[in-house]
This record gives structure tokens, sequence and C-alpha cells, in this order.
């Protein structure tokens, strides 16, 4: 019986949390076996070390691909778009829903922070061993914050000085900027002097897609690399220092994911949520393994496409959703100012709370689609209200679990728009896996 790719990194999932729970569990037997012997201790570091690599080259390879891909589509796709007021169009309404989405997760999260006050569930003791405890790693993100541009330089530099830079160091915005403003300027040439070029990014296009199928036929090992090390490394004791922060956090992840994400896919899109949800499973389950919506993007990508939305749609909104749609980093965001404000005994103004909102809220669409990357922008949150920056040493030694969970919201919340804004393709293509058989041909080049 052959297990379909999805249900092999579902398995692969629960098989990462359980064996790093059963190290984490055993681990002061296990550094007593190593000090008694440094064969077993040369073993332990072999293994680990293995596992660690093998994690890390899954996701750097799934961020190899992620640049070139969204490059190729984004230029064939809009040179194929000869209606420029509907790209126009397109990239308004996109715009539009991912701040809107945006500013609903911002409110949810700072209310389900003012009504069940996780804060006020710990304890003094609890917060001086915490802060002691992550005060070295609060500083090295306090002074990653201090190089972070504000909204009006982000969008200044949203126009690239030089794309090759721009590829070379992944810049997503800048990348989508480009690739449109070169895809734009091949549908204004002729078509005889276009059609090689664009024949060329379709046909490397294909040749990624094809990458794609090879690097996720092994997903579930890249999954199970990811993982282990991760819970194998925290445990359930941070997890239980701060379980009313986390489940506050997790409350909100769940309205956002369950309530109004089926209810835009319901009322604003061509889709059935059971129709949607399938579709995404892929790309879900890889969001939270990888806690990277940048990593996930090829992924998140073919999942849209087999469920109906047309080509260019889906490359604009995805690319767009990976660097300014972060409704699981604004939630996060806002639930943990008010969380720190709380421990430290602070009682927050409605202007307080108005202005961690829209800090929040602006801080998310700056937010890099990275591992942890919302954490660093916390810091402008923060001050966004007086509260205590080094507050941010309670919130760390959860984040990378919670990240997990919200980047699956992040991703989930990509692929909603893109099924709103693109709609349903004339002649959608047939509903194959997000990871099809290695070997596989690439589509053939579109004829112009």
């Amino acid at each position: 019986m052959k297990i379909p790719p999805h249900v092999k990194v579902l398995i692969a999932l629960v098989l990462g949390v359980g064996v790093g729970l059963l190290i984490n569990w055993q681990m002061p037997r296990l550094e007593a076996l190593a000090a008694q012997s440094p064969a077993i201790a040369a073993t332990f570091d072999f293994i680990a070390a293995t596992v660690k690599a093998m994690g890390q080259i899954f996701v750097r390879a799934l961020r190899f691909i992620a640049v070139p891909i969204i490059m190729c589509s984004l230029i064939a796709g809009a040179a194929g778009m000869s209606d420029f007021g509907k790209l126009r169009r397109m990239s308004l309404k996109t715009v539009g829903l991912f701040v809107v989405m945006t500013l609903v997760a911002t409110t949810v999260g700072i209310t389900i922070a003012n009504v069940f006050r996780p804060g006020d569930r710990v304890s003094v003791e609890s917060r001086e061993s915490i802060l002691a405890a992550y005060q070295a790693d609060s500083s090295t993100r306090i002074k990653a914050a201090e190089s972070v541009s504000g909204i009006g330089d982000m969008i200044v530099q949203a126009v690239p000085v030089n794309p090759f830079d721009a590829l070379v160091r992944g810049d997503m915005l800048q990348v989508v900027v480009a690739s449109l403003a070169i895809g734009l300027a091949l549908a204004w040439m002729p078509r005889e002097a276009s059609r090689p070029v664009l024949q060329f990014f379709e046909g490397l296009s294909g040749a990624f897609h094809a990458i794609v199928t090879f690097i996720m036929r092994y997903a579930h090992w890249g999954v199970f690399a990811l993982l282990v090390p991760i819970v194998a490394a925290a445990g359930w004791d941070a997890l239980l220092a701060l379980f009313a922060y986390s489940l506050c956090v997790l409350g909100g992840l769940a309205v956002i994911l369950l309530v109004e994400y089926p209810l835009m896919v319901r009322l604003l899109s061509p889709y059935g949520f059971w129709e949607f949800g399938r579709a995404i499973i892929p790309a879900q389950t890889l969001a939270f393994s990888s806690s990277s919506s940048a990593a996930t993007l090829p992924v998140t990508l073919k999942c849209v496409e087999n469920l109906g939305v047309p080509k260019d749609a889906a490359s604009l909104v995805c690319s767009l959703g990976t660097t300014i749609n972060m409704d699981g980093t604004a939630i996060m965001q806002s639930v943990a100012a008010v969380f720190i404000a709380q421990v430290f005994g602070e009682n927050l103004t409605i202007g307080q709370q108005f202005a961690i909102m829209l800090t929040a809220t602006l801080a998310s669409i700056g937010a890099p689609g990275i591992p942890s990357g919302g954490i660093v922008l916390l810091v402008a949150v923060l001050q966004s209200a007086n509260i205590p920056v080094e507050g941010i040493a309670l919130v760390i030694a959860v984040d990378r679990f919670l990240d997990m969970a919200r980047t699956i919201v992040n991703v989930t919340g990509d692929a909603v728009v893109a099924a709103i804004v693109g709609g349903r393709a004339p002649n959608p293509p047939r509903n194959e896996p997000a990871t099809p058989q290695l070997g596989s041909a690439p589509p053939p080049p579109r004829e112009s």
C-alpha cells in the first residue's frame, strides 16, 4: 500500500516530536552514559550532528529554489497578462486583504490577552528565573532590532537598485518588484522579440518545479530531522512555566485558522473550505516543521495551483504574502506585548494598546519569513507602548514552538488570499499531489 506524501510528513512530524520528548526526558541518563565512555559520547555527537545536518540541508534546499521559482513564474505570468488594469486591481486587492487580515489578527490577539491575562499567572520567581536564563539571547535580539528598517524605509527599499544583488540576498519583496517589471516590459515588447526570453523563463520554471518534486519526495526525513533537536533541547519545562501565554497565542491562531479563514474562503472565493483545506495540507505540515514561510513557498505555490488558482495569481499573491502577510506573527506580537506588560505589573492604557495594535500590524508586515523573524520586531512593538524590552526573554523561552504554529497561519493566509484574488482557472489543472513522483516531466512551455 502506497502512503501519500503528506501522510508521510504527518507521521514524521509526530515521530519527531515523540523522539524529541523522549530524548529530553532521558537527557540526564544519556549525559551520564556519555561521561562514562568517550566512544559513546562520540557516537551521540555523531548522531546529533547528522540529524541536525539533515534538517538544515532540507531547509537550505527549499530556500535555494524559493527565489528563482518566484522570479521565473512572475516574469512568465506578467508577460502573458495583456490586461494591465487587471494586474493593478489584483495587486491592490491583495495588499488590501493582507492589511485588513493583519489588523483583525492584532485585534484578536490583544482581546485574548486582556480577557485571559496570562501575565498574572507568572510568579516573580519564575519571571526572574526565565529572564536570567534567556538574558543573552534577548540581548542579541534587541541588538538585531536596531538594524531593522521602518515601514517608510521598507517601501523605499522595495525598489531594487541592483536586481542581481536582491537575488543573491534573497530579498523577496525586491525580487517580486523586479520580476514584475521585467514581465511587464516583455509584455510591451513585440511578441517576436519577447518569445525567446519568455520561453527561457518558462523552461527554467519547469526545471525548478522538477527540483521541488525531488526535494519533496524525501520531505518526511527532513521534517523528522528538523523537529527532533528542537523538541529535545527545550522539552516541556519552558512550556509549563509559560503555559497560559502559550495557550493564549495558540487560541488566537485557532480563531484565525478555524473561524476567519473558513469564512473568507466560503464567502469570497469559488472554493469550498474542505476542498481548500485538503489542497493545502502539504504546505501546512511543511510550514509547521520548517517554521519558515519562505522555505515553504514552493510547496504553497504547488498546492494553490493544484487547487485551481491561475499560476500568475498564485505567484503574485503568495510571493507578496511571504513578505507582508504575517497574521500569526501579528497575533504573537500583540499577545506578547500585553503579556510582558502584565508580568511587570503595568496597566496599559487604551492609547498604549492602540499603539501596540498599530505597531504590531506594521511590524508583522515587515517581518522576514524566516524562523523567529517576528521576535526581533517585537522590540519595536514593546517600545511603542513603553514596555521593558528586556521582557522579550520571557517569550523567547517558548517562541520556537509557537513559531512553528504561527507559520501554519501565515502560509494558510497566503493561500486564502490567492484563492480569493485568483479565483478558479477556466481549465484548472488535474488535482495532483503537491509532491508528484520523481521523474515526471515538467510541463511544456506555453505557446505565445
